[in-house]
């Protein structure tokens, strides 16, 4: 219901003239292990600082919201793909930049852009969150168990 309810919002938000939009999905690689072993408190910080790290790298023009347990959607209009594939860089280097001995801030990404009415924001978001997937899993096999 809640993704409905964002795609309402999209549809809403984005004008033809704000092409191109990029759809940026971001999953918190470490939300789990922190609520396992430092507790929910800690957890509910880790969301909030990652949150605070993305609402602080978007344009003025964008929109971040939180659509699940640790997952973000971010939606960029008038942003080709080369500037949300920036975006996600500096976003994962402010993350990094971002965490202390108690809390590694981290996120997995993906993202995909709209260059016309062609694709659908529901097309766009299931190719986002596709690549975050795929990224996630990368995090995960390169990670130590």
């Amino acid at each position: 219901m809640l993704l409905i309810s964002c795609f309402r919002l999209i549809k809403n938000f984005v004008r033809t003239g704000d092409y191109p939009v990029s759809l940026i999905m971001a999953d918190c690689n470490y939300l789990k292990q922190t609520n396992d072993t430092l507790g929910h408190e800690y957890g509910d910080l880790l969301l909030q600082r990652v949150a605070s790290v993305i609402r602080g790298s978007i344009d003025s023009s964008g929109i971040a919201m939180r659509i699940g347990g640790d997952e973000f959607l971010i939606l960029c209009p008038h942003c080709s793909a080369e500037r949300a594939a920036w975006m996600i860089a500096n976003m994962k280097q402010k993350l990094v930049e971002k965490s202390d001995e108690k809390l590694t801030l981290s996120a997995s990404f993906g993202s995909a852009t709209i260059a016309d009415d062609s694709l659908s924001f529901e097309e766009a978001y299931k190719l986002a969150d596709q690549a975050m997937y795929q990224e996630k899993e990368a995090f995960h096999a390169s990670s130590p168990r």
